[in-house]
């Protein structure tokens, strides 16, 4: 008998030892489940921020392409009232050119008109010098 309560000790002994075993196992896959749960929650706040900076980042692509958008009917804008511009200082340019050709022109008839009053002029001293002389 009492080999066989040596047997049950001896049972009982390794039963012990397997459940100390076994409870310092669970402790240690508790400490990893709460190391994991600690990463897990570490990684939802993470994936919850590049959720946040994800939509951030969209909505400022969504503003730059309307103000590229607004740049362009800007820029559309500019490019018309350039256009009319260029129109009015080519219409200018032209009604110069036209001036300065009637410029030119009134001065030769300028010109001829003080040649002819210059003759006219000679022609009547010449007619007082004959007329005097008579």
């Amino acid at each position: 008998m009492i080999s066989a309560l040596k047997i049950i000790e001896d049972r009982a002994s390794s039963m012990t030892n397997r459940i100390t075993f076994l409870e310092t196992e669970n402790a240690a896959l508790i400490v990893k489940i709460e190391e994991s749960s600690s990463k897990c929650q570490q990684a939802e706040e993470t994936l919850f921020k590049l959720a946040q900076e994800a939509k951030d980042t969209k909505q400022c692509l969504l503003d730059l392409r309307k103000e590229r958008d607004d740049l362009s009917v800007t820029k559309q804008s500019l490019q018309n009232e350039l256009n009319e511009f260029v129109a009015k200082a080519q219409h200018l340019s032209i009604k110069i050119l036209e001036m300065e050709s009637r410029n030119t022109s009134l001065s030769d008839k300028v010109s001829e008109l003080a040649c002819e009053r210059d003759r006219l002029s000679k022609f009547v001293e010449d007619k007082d010098c004959l007329l005097e002389s008579k």
